[in-house]
C-alpha cells in the first residue's frame, strides 16, 4: 500500500511497499527523471529475481527533480556483469538507492566463480548527480573457475585457490568498467622447477587491472 503524509512544505511526499522484479525495475529506472544518471548502471548490469522493499517519493510542486529513496531486500537474485559475462547468484542482503546520496550496500553475500564472496557497493556524487558506483569484493577462487579466462593450457601446471580482493569501478556514463584485483596468491601452488615454481604456503602478491572492452589490462607481481 502507499501512504501520503501531510507535510507544510511545498511538495508532496509518497511511501509504498514494492514488490517487482530486476528487469522490471530496470525498466522503472529508464522511464524515470533519473535515468541519465543510472544509464551507465543499466548498460553495466543486469539484475534478475524478486524484488521486495520500500519506496519513497518526495515530488516538488516547483521546480527540481523528485528526490527518490528506494531500499530493496535481495533474496537469490543474480547479477550478471555485462561486459564481462561474469555472474554472481545467489545475492543476499539490503540494497539501497538514495538520490542524493547514490547505490550503496553493505555486507552482501553471493556465489562467484563458483566460491563465496562478500560485496560492498558505494557511490561517487558530483554536483548531486551520480557519478560513479563501486563494488569492493572479498572473496577466493579455485583454479577451475579460472581457465576460462585463461589461455589453453596457461594453469595446466597451477593447483590450489587464493584470496582476492577486487574492486569493480561503473560510471554513471558509458565508460568501460574498470576492474582493479589484488591478491598474495597464498594457496596456489606452481609445479615448475625453481625459481618458476611456487609452494600453496608462499606468498607472492598481484595486483592486475583492466577496463572491460577497452583493450586494457596490467598484471604486476
Amino acid at each position: 500500500g502507499a501512504s501520503i503524509p501531510d507535510r507544510s512544505h511545498p511538495g508532496r511526499a509518497v511511501q509504498a511497499d514494492v514488490s517487482s522484479t530486476g528487469p522490471e525495475g530496470m525498466r522503472l529506472v529508464r522511464g524515470s527523471p533519473r535515468r541519465k544518471a543510472l544509464s551507465g548502471l543499466d548498460d553495466a548490469l543486469a539484475l534478475e529475481g524478486p524484488l521486495a522493499g520500500t519506496l519513497k517519493l518526495s515530488i516538488p510542486l516547483q521546480q527540481g527533480l523528485p528526490e527518490v529513496e528506494v531500499s530493496a531486500r535481495l533474496k537469490g537474485n543474480r547479477l550478471l556483469l555485462k561486459q564481462a559475462d561474469l555472474a554472481a547468484t545467489g545475492l543476499e542482503g539490503e540494497l539501497r538507492y538514495h538520490s542524493r546520496t547514490g547505490l550503496s550496500a553493505e555486507h552482501l553475500t553471493a556465489r562467484l566463480l563458483d566460491e563465496s564472496v562478500v560485496a560492498s557497493i558505494s557511490s561517487q556524487m558530483h554536483r548531486g548527480e551520480l557519478a560513479g558506483v563501486n563494488v569492493v569484493l572479498d572473496g577466493k577462487v579455485g583454479v577451475p573457475a579460472l581457465r576460462p579466462w585463461t589461455g589453453p593450457g596457461v594453469l595446466n601446471m597451477v593447483s590450489g585457490s587464493t584470496p582476492y580482493q577486487a574492486s569493480i569501478s561503473i560510471a554513471s556514463s558509458a565508460a568501460p568498467v574498470r576492474l582493479l584485483l589484488t591478491s598474495p596468491l597464498t594457496g596456489l601452488q606452481v609445479n615448475l622447477p625453481p625459481p618458476l615454481g611456487k609452494t600453496a604456503t608462499e606468498t607472492l602478491p598481484l595486483r592486475y587491472q583492466c577496463s572491460f572492452g577497452a583493450g586494457e589490462q596490467m598484471a604486476r607481481l
